[in-house]
């Protein structure tokens, strides 16, 4: 018994008849006869299309297989991605900071530049979730709000007064800062100068004068603020005001993330050797979240979460006094360096940077597991236009491609992600993934 069998599409006299669909059985197999056109009163058109069996068919398997192949190959490597996460710890840190540093200025204080109220009535709030008091380096151009405001909020203030080679500017600062801290019970201390030696633009004997006259006046304790080595090598820093406040970043000083906060506490030992009689106060501790390397000081997101949860720990259990810089990022201040903009512990939009308890995460870690799944997988789907890929080969080339897209999906991470990397680091980090 034979049964033909056709796809047609007549139309007779624009009526158009349904499909029909034959089939013969004796070979098994489509046929394909060959089309054909047959008028009939005046327009007819006759189409006949017929599929071989082992033609589309095993095609459409064979793609499904392959297509099912890749995706399984993707399912395994974002799965052993995640697996392979590295799970950081840190000690963990209750209740709010000491003090945390504030700075809006686009530029240093001298440059003119001012801050707003509104974005001090924005900041200070979030301030106030993570610290109790706040540090200011300026007491005009906008700052001189600050002490007003934080008294709303229950905040403390150690008010900053800048000091530089201008002394109209600062006669201004310190007149400013005086008439704040009689004003408001809030400020706690006077920081007349911050790294004023440092910067070589007072000697130390200059800025003692400086100090010794501020502290006649002043209602509450003066300092000023330096590099620890400073107060060292100029003894009459530390003579001339009432609180020590040192300037011990372990970032600027090269130290390794392990042994940060040990060697910072080494450095606060020997102040604390230098000036028994003195309070001494770590006016800037910090750690920047990207930016370049520094010696053996490697900026990343975890890595200032850990040094600052630990440092904070340590410190809590001594009961040291200490001010973290800084309270929130500053992508203008570009004149640190590439790691000026990072060293918030909350972002330039106000969001917290890091948890201080609980484990530590790497805030790039599933941006990465996406992006090199998703690389593997755009790879891996030429292997559709090989004709005769078997599944195997199809899970060799597929791995292959995962391989490729993870190792360049975790570069493209660490450069367009982790702002400012120095030239040189991308192959040689790129080196350590492979």
């Amino acid at each position: 018994m034979k049964a033909y069998g056709h796809l047609s599409r007549s139309f007779h006299k624009g009526r158009r008849s349904a499909p029909r669909i034959l089939m013969t059985g004796e070979s098994g197999r489509w046929t394909t006869p060959e089309p054909h056109v047959e008028p009939i009163s005046g327009i007819c058109m006759v189409s006949t299309l017929e599929f071989g069996a082992d033609g589309l068919r095993p095609q459409v398997r064979r793609l499904r297989t392959i297509a099912t192949v890749l995706g399984v190959v993707a399912l395994v490597h974002g799965g052993l991605s995640i697996a392979e996460q590295p799970h950081y710890s840190a000690d963990a840190v209750d209740g709010l900071l000491p003090s945390a540093s504030y700075n809006r200025f686009e530029g240093r204080p001298a440059a003119g530049l001012s801050v707003g109220e509104d974005r001090i009535r924005a900041d200070l709030p979030a301030i106030a979730t993570q610290a109790r008091a706040v540090r200011t380096y300026s007491s005009t151009h906008g700052l001189e709000l600050v002490p007003g405001i934080a008294t709303e909020l229950g905040l403390d203030v150690t008010l900053g007064a800048w000091i530089d080679k201008n002394d109209a500017r600062n006669e201004r600062e310190i007149a400013s800062a005086l008439a704040l801290a009689h004003r408001y019970p809030v400020v706690k201390r006077l920081v007349v100068g911050n790294e004023t030696v440092f910067r070589h633009e007072r000697t130390a004997e200059d800025l003692a004068h400086v100090l010794r006259r501020v502290k006649r006046d002043s209602p509450v304790p003066v300092a000023t603020a330096d590099h620890w080595k400073n107060f060292i090598d100029h003894p009459v820093l530390g003579e001339a005001v009432d609180e020590i406040f040192a300037r011990i970043i372990p970032y600027w000083e090269g130290f390794a993330q392990e042994t940060a906060v040990e060697q910072s506490l080494e450095v606060y030992d020997r102040l604390r050797r230098a000036f028994p009689d003195k309070k001494i106060v770590i006016g800037e501790f910090g750690w920047p979240s990207a930016g370049t390397n520094f010696e053996k000081a490697v900026p990343s997101p975890t890595a200032q979460a850990m040094v600052l949860r630990d440092f904070v720990a340590r410190a809590n259990a001594l009961g040291l006094d200490y001010n973290i810089i800084e309270a929130i990022d500053q992508p203008q201040k570009l004149f640190e360096g590439a790691v000026g903009p990072y060293w918030g512990i909350l972002d330039a939009s106000l969001r917290p940077k890091f948890a201080w308890t609980g484990p530590v995460r790497d805030p790039d870690g599933w941006r990465a597991i996406a992006l090199a799944v998703l690389a593997g997988l755009l790879l891996s789907i030429s292997v559709l236009a090989l004709p005769e890929a078997t599944s195997g080969q199809a899970v060799v080339l597929a791995g292959l491609d995962h391989a490729i897209g993870d190792w360049g999906a975790h570069v493209v991470v660490y450069v367009v992600l982790i702002p400012c990397l120095p030239a040189g680091a991308t192959i040689s980090w790129a080196g350590q993934v492979g």
